[in-house]
């Protein structure tokens, strides 16, 4: 898995979703060490967005990415949003797949230029 560092401070974007009616949740193996995360982060009119979902490569394919996602999408019922958004890559597509199982429909596709690259982004939601 790539370092959590990637995203800032996981730690304190983790105080900053909780404060703002959001959540982090991580995944860990029984000797603690951390395999994966993500986040609900709260968007204004009832909608959260399911951000920052990660699963360290050698857990995929065991269920565990879903099992975040559904939490992640339950705890997003339970702080009282009625719509749970996303954003992602269009390369990946095994997290496309996913989302699309679990429910989601996608509803706009943006070309970002950022230094460095493009960025096709598939944007999905889902309703609660």
């Amino acid at each position: 898995m790539q370092c959590p560092d990637f995203h800032g401070d996981i730690y304190d974007r983790a105080k900053k979703y909780q404060a703002e009616n959001g959540t982090m949740l991580g995944l860990f193996t029984s000797d603690g060490t951390l395999i994966g995360f993500g986040g609900l982060k709260d968007k204004g009119q009832e909608r959260a967005e399911l951000c920052n979902l990660h699963l360290h490569p050698d857990y995929h394919g065991h269920g565990l990415g879903k099992r975040l996602a559904m939490t992640l999408m339950d705890d997003a019922e339970h702080l009282g949003y009625g719509i749970v958004e996303l954003h992602v890559t269009v390369t990946q597509k095994s997290a496309i797949g996913l989302y699309k199982n679990l429910g989601f429909r996608e509803t706009n596709r943006k070309v970002y230029e950022v230094e460095g690259g493009k960025y096709d982004t598939l944007f999905m939601e889902i309703a609660l």
